[in-house]
């Protein structure tokens, strides 16, 4: 279940910019998905996996562009990405950077995790992604392999010097847009995860501008938010418990505030700073349990209904079609796996 799976805020904002400046009604892709824009403004928030999903299914439908992931990816910049990309920024080595991302991935989501693998022949830039599988994650998978080309050449390392790109989906009917990205490198569709594959010279490629008085600077700033984030981030914790007891009834905000050794005033005042509530946080477990029910198991919609705390099958069907725009029992044809 992908209950605690999260993206930064900033991260989502940025790519909301990018797809502004693609003609894409930013504002009717947010009142669709039913986000209030005031919590982009929040740098320290987080919205969950099924939210990034539906933003993207949002933009793809008005964007009429199933491949815009990697459309998006080419207007990144290392500024973009806040003390993540800073960092990067301020490296000796294109190689150290990316180490750097790895390490400090975290600040921006729990979604995805990357690694670097090197050899004697080739370094690779590798993503997994955690949590189950909706076809909405093809879209950040095309937007991480476009976004990890466009900031290697910020980081001074000859597109040339890209090998190969493989991607953890199937392929899609139509693979211009790939090539057109990635332009010599091989693509590879179908693996089990997604991944860059540089030449190893690559490694020692030179940051241009890098100041090492600036990393030590920004280094320092970045452990602290993650210290932070790992110690503070309650919207997770909360998350979590109400998944755990979410079996058949609603958990009550006293029962989770009791849990976690708050009075529920203290437990509101608290998510309130992490600009989310209770009952969005509820919210957003029942329709990553939802979605996670509907695509992975035989279970009935009256059952599905009953493990969420729904009084009635009706209200969880109308519930789940405000959530993704389609009836539970359409939604699982179209995704069932």
């Amino acid at each position: 279940m992908n209950a605690s799976l999260t993206v930064a805020t900033p991260l989502i904002a940025m790519r909301l910019q990018i797809a502004r400046a693609c003609g894409i009604n930013t504002d009717l892709v947010l009142k669709r998905v039913g986000l209030n824009p005031t919590t982009l403004l929040n740098p320290m928030a987080k919205l969950t996996l099924a939210q990034d999903n539906a933003i993207w299914r949002e933009i793809i439908a008005l964007g009429g562009n199933p491949a815009i992931g990697l459309k998006f990816g080419q207007y990144v910049k290392l500024s973009g990405i806040g003390i993540v990309g800073y960092v990067m920024m301020n490296t000796r080595t294109a190689a150290e950077g990316m180490q750097r991302f790895c390490k400090y991935e975290r600040l921006l989501t729990n979604a995805y995790h990357s690694e670097i693998a090197r050899d004697k022949y080739h370094l690779a830039c590798i993503t997994h992604c955690e949590g189950d599988w909706q076809p909405e994650r093809r879209c950040t998978i095309d937007f991480v392999m476009s976004a990890m080309r466009t900031l290697a050449v910020d980081l001074a390392i000859d597109p040339r010097a890209i090998l190969q790109v493989q991607f953890q989906f199937d392929r899609p009917a139509h693979i211009e847009p790939y090539t057109a990205v990635f332009d010599r490198a091989v693509l590879k569709f179908g693996c089990p995860d997604s991944r860059l594959i540089f030449s190893s010279d690559v490694a020692e490629t030179p940051v241009i501008g890098a100041n090492p008085e600036l990393l030590a600077v920004f280094d320092r700033q970045a452990e602290m938010l993650l210290s932070k984030y790992e110690r503070d981030n309650l919207s997770d914790r909360v998350r979590q418990k109400i998944a755990e007891r979410l079996k058949g009834e609603t958990p009550a905000l006293s029962e989770i505030a009791t849990q976690l050794h708050l009075s529920s005033r203290s437990l509101q005042l608290k998510l309130q700073e992490e600009g989310t509530s209770y009952q969005m946080l509820l919210d957003e477990v029942r329709r990553d349990a939802a979605i996670s029910y509907l695509q992975n198991s035989q279970l009935s919609k009256t059952e599905i209904a009953y493990l969420l705390g729904f009084s009635e099958v009706s209200v969880f069907s109308r519930t789940f079609k405000r959530w993704t725009g389609q009836a539970p029992s359409k939604f699982q044809q179209q995704n069932v796996q």
